[in-house]
């Protein structure tokens, strides 16, 4: 018997139905499968991300350490092995000339991942403006000039708008800034007579000052700062000069005044009296000296770096412990040459006469007509004086004063300065950085 047409209706319908179902059912499973898919490889790519970051901290974690070790003098064996659960890793320092590498490499589940970090024997010190005072802050007189930024704890204070290019900052609630004409910024409790191309940051200005950009009434004193380097530092060099050579037959042998007037090369010592090099004499740097009294230099020596040192730079120390009020004093006239090897290579001479800071009027340092290069100047506790055509890099003091046309131009290289210590003494880290 036939079925009726209703019946074959019904009948192709449920089949069409069926193969639709069948086909949705298909579809979804296929999209879930996708979707499976998807979270599966985000989570192994999440996995693989964590365990590669979990390494990665392991060595650094690791470098650290050891990096630390050798900064501080503790006892580090060349070769470290360091574990925790299935976290290995292995830390090799190596003796490079004048410094060391230390390699740290980590292995997790197959995962690798290897750091380096380079180090340089010596002492770090930053000087970040081209000019920065304590107290008894900078004074300008004349067409001197900074090219760089300054900062003091004392007043900044200049005769008919000297010019800083860059940013000047007299610090503290004390701080005050007077006809100086500057590239940059001013921030100062107290801004008078001046000319400020940049912002202004004040407690109170007054109206004859000028200022080009936004003025910031009633902001906040910016604080004080210390100087970069402390006596701690300078009395370990001095140490350090004073166990490696001592010329005290010289110094009796001349009477109490040593001159140097023909090439030479010295360091590590320690004169124990005054120094004076005169005419044209080749002075060799080769370790830090330290002068016990007075030192003066006339017609122009030049000073070099010695090749072994490096790109490092050698401090001068003038300093008699027993007087640092009336000795401990540098002179220098006439021009001479100062240089390094590098960029970031510079000698410094190092007054630490008191007698600023006490209220006395001698000069800590005092530099006449033109000397330039590879020149630091620092008198942490005394004043600096420099006249006439007068070229520096850098300048650090109790107080500053800068006369005629006397110019300071700084060296972006002073950012990382690093100064020799002497065997046994500090690392600073030269680069860090991912080898593998």
């Amino acid at each position: 018997m036939e079925r009726s047409g209703v019946e074959k209706q019904n009948t192709e319908r449920g089949a069409i139905l069926f193969v639709v179902t069948v086909l949705i059912l298909l579809g979804s499973m296929l999209v879930v499968a996708g979707i499976i898919v998807v979270v599966r490889t985000h989570v192994q790519v999440v996995t693989e991300q964590y365990l590669a970051l979990d390494t990665y901290m392991f060595a650094e974690g690791a470098l650290e350490e050891v990096v630390y070790r050798h900064k501080t003098a503790l006892q580090v064996s060349p070769t470290e092995t360091l574990s925790e659960g299935a976290l290995v890793t292995n830390t090799v320092t190596t003796n490079v000339p004048g410094g060391k590498t230390v390699r740290s490499d980590a292995s997790l589940v197959g995962r690798t991942r290897a750091l380096e970090a380079e180090l340089i024997e010596g002492d770090g010190v930053s000087f970040s403006f081209g000019v920065q005072t304590h107290n008894g802050g900078l004074i300008m007189e004349n067409s001197s000039s900074v090219n760089g930024n300054v900062y003091s704890n004392g007043p900044i204070i200049g005769h008919n708008l000297n010019l800083i290019r860059g940013t000047a900052i007299s610090a503290g609630p004390s701080g005050s800034i007077t006809e100086v004409h500057a590239t940059g910024s001013m921030y100062a409790h107290d801004i008078s007579d001046s000319y400020v191309e940049d912002d202004a940051y004040y407690q109170t200005i007054d109206i004859l000052t000028t200022v080009d950009g936004t003025r910031y009434p009633g902001s906040p004193d910016l604080a004080t700062t210390s100087l970069p380097i402390d006596d701690a530092l300078l009395d370990s060099w001095a140490a350090f000069a004073a166990s490696s050579s001592v010329m005290s037959a010289e110094c009796a042998a001349a009477g109490g005044t040593l001159v140097f007037d023909a090439d030479v090369t010295l360091g590590p010592v320690k004169i124990p009296c005054d120094v004076v090099f005169e005419k044209f004499p080749t002075v060799t740097v080769a370790g830090v000296i330290w002068v016990e009294g007075n030192l003066e230099f006339t017609q122009g020596p030049e000073f070099e770096i010695h090749p072994a040192i490096g790109n490092k730079s050698v401090p001068i120390i003038v300093d008699d412990p027993g007087d640092r009020l009336t000795s401990g004093q540098v002179t220098m006239k006439n021009s001479g040459a100062w240089s390094g090897n590098g960029d970031r290579s510079y000698i410094m001479v190092v007054s630490r006469n008191e007698s600023a800071e006490l209220g006395g009027t001698e000069h800590a340092i005092q530099i006449q007509n033109s000397t330039g290069g590879a020149l630091l100047v620092y008198a942490g506790h005394g004043e600096i004086n420099l006249q006439n055509n007068t070229d520096l890099t850098e300048i650090t003091a109790w107080r500053v004063r800068l006369e005629n046309l006397t110019e300071v131009i700084y060296d972006t290289g002073l950012a990382s300065a690093v100064f020799t210590a002497g065997p046994g003494g500090s690392y600073i880290i030269d680069s860090w950085r991912e080898v593998e």
